[in-house]
Parts: C-alpha cells; structure tokens; sequence
C-alpha cells in the first residue's frame, strides 16, 4: 500500500516530525511550498490575516500527486488558534475521493484540536475517509524530539490497523 506524507514547515519542527512518520511507515514525503506574490513569500501573519477572510495563499500543488497514494498523512503548524494557511490551500486544489488519510498538526500550547476540526472538514467535503488525527505540542521540543514523536505515532498506527 502506498503511502504519502504531506506537510507544509516554516521552522522545521513539523518537517522533523513528517521525516520520522515518513520513516517508520515507509512513505515517500512532499513539501507543501508557497507561491510568491508581488515577488516575495507572504509572512505567516499576512497569510492567516487574508485566510481569516476567505482569501487563502496559492501553493504549488501539481507537483505533489496524491493519485497514486492510498494512504496520506497530512500536517502543518497550528497559526493563531488554526490550520496553516498553506496547508487549507493544498487540501481545496486536491481531490480526495477514496483516500484514507491521518492528519497531525504542530503547535506551541493551544489551537490543535481546532486546526485538526478545520482540517478534518476540508477533506471530508472533498471524499477522504481522516481515519486518525493527532495534536502535537512543539514548545521547548528539539526537532530530534519531534522526529522521535513522530516515529512514535507511526508505531502506534500501525499496532491499531494490525490488530483490526
């Protein structure tokens, strides 16, 4: 079966936790990148001002094909109490009918749950089956711990499909 991890990282941590998801399950991983406008990369609170309008950052995305893939992991860092900007964006550009996909997101203290609920909801409306999710706190955390974190996870999903 083959698998995919997606995520979208401005500081690394949630990148360092995609490697070690990626690792454990085998997956191949992509890099959800930001297109410029008027020649330079939004900042974070330019792109999550204009998401909180309905206006979200166009993203490069026919490069990453989620065809092929049966399973996909999904994640990015939670900005200002939600879902990353970029990450909203992808999802809407894909079509997720018939996938099985688990989203993860990275966050300082609070906001996961709700960015996990936006997440959640894009992907539904869009055919994909989220089969699992998970919040994960990246205060104080090195990137080595968050990769550890991430392993982890993948371990733990993998014991839930095996004993079903």
């Amino acid at each position: 079966m083959a698998k995919l991890v997606i995520f979208y990282s401005r500081s690394g941590r949630t990148k360092a936790l995609a490697s070690g998801i990626a690792q454990e399950m085998g997956a191949k991983t992509e890099e959800i990148r930001v297109k410029k406008v008027k020649n330079r990369l939004p900042g974070a609170m330019a792109m999550t001002g204009a998401a909180k309008k309905g206006k979200l950052p166009p993203v490069y995305h026919e490069s990453i094909a989620i065809e092929q893939f049966s399973e996909i992991f999904i994640g990015g860092p939670v900005w200002g109490g939600s879902a990353a900007p970029p990450v909203l964006s992808f999802i809407q550009d894909k079509d997720w009918k018939g996938k099985k996909v688990y989203t993860f997101v990275t966050c300082a203290l609070f906001g996961g749950k709700n960015a996990l609920r936006q997440m959640k909801k894009a992907l539904e409306e869009r055919g994909a089956s989220v089969l699992d999710e998970k919040d994960f706190r990246s205060l104080f955390k090195s990137k080595e711990h968050l990769k550890s974190e991430g392993i982890q996870w993948a371990k733990e999903l993998s014991r839930k499909v095996n004993n079903h």
